[in-house]
């Protein structure tokens, strides 16, 4: 009787120690869980870029959130040995070539011309809330029981000519 008390006693201990590890974990803000999982697709997916590219383009549209956060990723991070260049636009005219395309809420009307003006580009479209990506964007962002998860459209992904890893896959939610 008294070994099992111990070992219940011990698992508590443990699971009060982990406790606030798992907290801390959940405690980035919305903004900058957002900006690490864009960082992180650029893991998983696959652009034809030419070799002269320097940088590798996130574009921003109309100032998400997300900005503050990727531009410290920017900073510190690379992908595939290129430096990360944040740009921001106001209006979808501007939009130059970038590989990753941030498009804030207060686009998300607009988000058929962003489509139409982004067509045979090779950009991922990311929608900063639910919603883009069953119009039409590459990925969007959810909130599922209280944690941020990403949709992929597979269609989109397939029109823009990207190429996504299948684990990327198996962690989205998919949108056929």
């Amino acid at each position: 009787m008294r070994g099992i008390n111990y070992f219940i006693k011990k698992i508590c201990i443990i699971l009060l120690c982990l406790t606030p590890i798992a907290v801390y974990a959940q405690t980035g803000s919305e903004a900058e869980i957002k900006a690490v999982f864009i960082y992180n697709f650029t893991k998983y997916i696959q652009w034809e870029m030419p070799d002269s590219a320097a940088t590798f383009k996130i574009g921003i549209l109309n100032g998400a959130e997300v900005s503050a956060p990727l531009k410290e990723i920017a900073a510190k991070k690379m992908v595939n040995g290129r430096k990360i260049q944040i740009d921001h636009y106001s209006h979808i005219d501007q939009i130059d070539n970038c590989q990753i395309l941030l498009i804030s809420e207060a686009h998300k009307a607009s988000l058929e011309q962003v489509l139409s003006a982004m067509e045979n580009k090779n950009t991922l479209i990311i929608g900063e809330s639910e919603g883009f990506a069953g119009k039409g964007a590459a990925i969007d962002f959810v909130l599922k029981n209280g944690q941020i998860k990403f949709q992929i459209n597979r269609r989109a992904i397939k029109l823009s000519g990207l190429k996504v890893s299948s684990q990327l896959l198996k962690l989205a939610l998919l949108i056929e």
